[in-house]
């Protein structure tokens, strides 16, 4: 993947390949967290049906369709304290268009069109529109509850960085939603495609310069105020905090939240990957052989690096009456990494199944697409391969290091009231 930067701080990020059959291009506008989440949140959903050319909605399936079935797919997420609003299209790849077309520059001209020159009435977004995703925003936010284990995940997340950025969703809240008018949203997509940070992904077989050309249409020189993005990283956690909820479930859940005592510098993220791996990663973990099978304490028991805030999530699901008995474990086998209670055996599985994961970045446009795209707002770009590097040669030594500089900051508990139904895992 090279990373080249086109006029107004654009960077494109082209990934030439001839792998895969489809390829994609993706269009990333990156915003710091704030107030202004849901008004933000709202404008992939509204541009990606759309644009001044073809205002009407049949029309601009049908332009998809001579794109050979092209899709644009709209998402937004958070990654560390920046919200990314995402427009991807995936379609044929070049190679196999039937006239020549050069169909990864046109669907790249057709993003642009949708961002830069959308569908206005009257010099505003439709009202219909707008009315349309603000109840399906509405609808999004909502779903999450009925997702609990991401829903206990979040609520981790917002009383353990509930004095920091991170705290924020990317979607915002219902209410600010409601709130939210048509000249709102206008003057905030005015804003996004005049401050934001955009990075353009593209994967396939295309030709580059194509492709900076078509950009280079659409982009202004003139975008001299683009926002700044910083992810406030907390190293260690100041005090142990324990929060609970009651739900009508079967099962509870629960989500540990450790600072895991790293910034963007990298220095120690092989260690802590490595580390997470024995800890809980994988199913050769001590979370997966120990508590969950050995003990039979949980449904199911895992850990997971956050690398973009420095976070180290264990969740697992449990009967309530086990909840203490399970964090107890965890912090246990924790315990045991710091004390080197870990063989060789553990370190050379945990490096071997990372590499792995980290190959399989490569076995799809998509895949490559994400993995890029979440770098953004992290400065110089990391490779999977590059990543990979970083876990080859970690020694025992320095596995016990990272895991003594591990704390845990919040236990988030949902607390099962017995009466719900079943949940499938």
């Amino acid at each position: 993947m090279t990373k080249n930067y086109c006029p107004g701080s654009i960077s494109l990020c082209f990934e030439k390949t001839d792998k895969f059959k489809t390829a994609v291009v993706s269009f990333n506008m990156a915003m710091p967290l704030d107030d202004n989440v849901s008004a933000r949140a709202i404008l992939p959903y509204l541009l990606c049906r759309s644009n001044s050319e073809q205002s009407d909605e049949l029309d601009f399936s049908r332009m998809l369709a001579k794109l050979y079935g092209a899709k644009i797919t709209p998402y937004v997420r958070k990654v560390g304290e920046t919200q990314i609003l995402n427009l991807t299209m995936n379609t044929v790849d070049d190679r196999f268009a039937l006239d020549g077309e050069k169909l990864c520059s046109e669907c790249t001209e057709l993003l642009c069109k949708c961002i830069f020159s959308p569908a206005l009435v009257n010099g505003c977004f439709s009202d219909e529109a707008v009315t349309r995703e603000k109840r399906l925003l509405c609808e999004r936010i909502n779903s999450l509850k009925d997702e609990k284990r991401l829903y206990a995940k979040q609520r981790l997340e917002e009383e353990m960085c509930s004095c920091e950025a991170f705290s924020i969703s990317p979607y915002g809240t219902v209410e600010q939603v409601n709130a939210l008018t048509g000249e709102q949203i206008y003057t905030t997509w005015i804003d996004t495609i005049e401050r934001s940070v955009i990075q353009i992904n593209v994967i396939g077989s295309a030709d580059k310069k194509e492709t900076e050309q078509v950009i280079k249409k659409y982009i202004s020189d003139e975008r001299k105020n683009v926002v700044s993005l910083h992810t406030e990283f907390v190293t260690s956690a100041y005090e142990e905090k324990r929060v609970e909820e009651t739900e009508h479930l079967k099962q509870s859940k629960i989500v540990l939240g450790l600072r895991a005592n790293m910034t963007y510098d990298r220095d120690n993220l092989g260690a802590l990957m490595v580390m997470n791996s024995i800890f809980g990663g994988d199913v050769h973990s001590k979370l997966f052989t120990n508590v969950r099978e050995k003990q039979s304490l949980c449904y199911y028991c895992g850990s997971s690096l956050y690398r973009y805030k420095g976070i180290i999530y264990v969740q697992c699901g449990v009967e309530t009456e086990n909840i203490d008995k399970a964090v107890s474990s965890i912090l246990f086998e924790l315990n045991e990494i710091r004390k080197g209670n870990f063989a060789q055996d553990d370190i050379d599985m945990s490096v071997l199944k990372l590499k792995d994961t980290l190959h399989c970045v490569y076995d799809s446009p998509e895949s490559i697409d994400i993995w890029y795209s979440n770098q953004i707002a992290s400065g110089a770009v990391i490779h999977p391969d590059e990543m990979a590097e970083l876990v080859k040669n970690i020694s025992k030594e320095e596995i016990i290091i990272a895991a003594n500089d591990v704390t845990l900051d919040t236990v988030f508990v949902l607390k099962a009231d017995g009466e719900g139904q079943e949940e499938e895992e």
